[in-house]
């Protein structure tokens, strides 16, 4: 999963996260989205938020209330079947809010996977959705592998060349863990987020070389002329990154590369993008004890794998934001003080009550 630090030199608010999630409830909801989508979309940014995912938490609620407010997504989602087949079924999400097309979309595929041991649903029309491991996640939760893509605007070069070219077209993979816990993978396919590159050019420190190429396609350790992010592992992430576009662009009809509008940048056009959600049944594919005993004995196998020098623990994909999760349920969630002003801004301009903070 994808995170970006605080502002360090800045005391960090805290505040309950049940309490944030009702608040960023009721600020969608005086915008005038429909109330249980407003708390489906406020409970996916509170969800990436609380696990550390900061870069798909809060921050996306101001760029998530303008582009509503422009008419870019509409509330209640008007999703409708485009075509199907027994497992599988094409959606238009309608500019629907991406967390509400996507748990819609995850309901339908479990659905299915249910019915025949494996389901596919593709969205197209679709909106930003937040974290993709938001979805793999809860298809994890009801007992399945979950996998969950989706194209963006393009902001990364593909290998080889010198010029902005793809998304960072996110991959979340999920699957039940053995003591109840999903493994959960959640990955862009550039080397750092945008706003990874965004914060150094705000505190302007400089990135290291291998991050990003400039308007010439020259590497470069300054944030301010990166002007496209690098896959990871070169030709591995951008390959993959190409595989994401073709299941979510090209397969489901969705706006593919650069007929994509970019979620914080273009006001006057939809994003148009693309969603590609996938569900195995494990109780019709696999023997679930058996499945559930080797879960837990390849867990605890990582586990106790020598740590590398200056490793405290080796860890399985997610465990560290669920661990993160868990103490700001504890202690309350920090809140970066200018992303919080940002939202409260927001929720001021349209009347609602700003929560508590400790």
């Amino acid at each position: 999963m994808r995170s970006r630090p605080m502002d360090e030199h800045r005391p960090c608010p805290r505040v309950e996260i049940h309490q944030l999630a009702r608040y960023c409830s009721a600020v969608f909801a005086a915008a005038g989205v429909e109330a249980r989508e407003a708390a489906e979309v406020a409970h996916a940014l509170v969800w990436a938020e609380a696990k550390g995912v900061v870069s798909h938490g809060l921050r996306l609620l101001p760029i998530y209330v303008r582009r509503f407010q422009a008419g870019l997504v509409r509330s209640p989602a008007p999703l409708r079947p485009v075509r199907e087949g027994p497992c599988w079924v094409v959606l238009d999400g309608g500019a629907g809010f991406g967390p509400v097309l996507g748990t819609l979309a995850v309901d339908e595929v479990a659905r299915r996977a249910r019915s025949g041991g494996l389901g596919a649903v593709w969205v197209r029309n679709a909106t930003h959705f937040g974290a993709a491991g938001y979805y793999a996640w809860q298809i994890a939760s009801l007992g399945m592998i979950g996998c969950a893509l989706c194209n963006a605007a393009p902001a990364m070069t593909v290998w080889g060349a010198r010029e902005v070219s793809i998304g960072t077209n996110p991959i979340a993979l999920a699957a039940p863990g053995g003591d109840g816990t999903p493994v959960l993978l959640d990955i862009a396919t550039s080397v750092v987020s945008r706003q990874t590159v965004n914060l150094a050019r705000e505190r302007g420190t400089r990135i290291p070389l291998g991050w990003a190429l400039d308007a010439e396609g020259r590497p470069t350790d300054l944030p301010e002329r990166a002007a496209m992010l690098l896959p990871f592992g070169a030709y591995k992430g951008s390959g993959l990154a190409i595989f994401v576009e073709i299941l979510c662009g090209l397969v489901g009809g969705a706006c593919s590369r650069h007929e994509i509008g970019r979620l914080a940048y273009d006001f006057d056009r939809p994003e148009g993008v693309g969603h590609f959600y996938l569900a195995i049944d494990l109780g019709q594919v696999s023997e679930l004890t058996s499945y559930r005993q080797r879960m837990r004995q390849m867990m605890q196998a990582i586990h106790d794998l020598r740590p590398a020098e200056g490793v405290d623990r080796v860890l399985l994909p997610g465990e560290r934001e669920f661990a993160t999760e868990a103490m700001h349920l504890r202690d309350g969630l920090p809140l970066d003080p200018s992303v919080a002003e940002q939202v409260f801004a927001v929720g001021d301009a349209l009347g609602v009550p700003r929560p508590a903070l400790a």
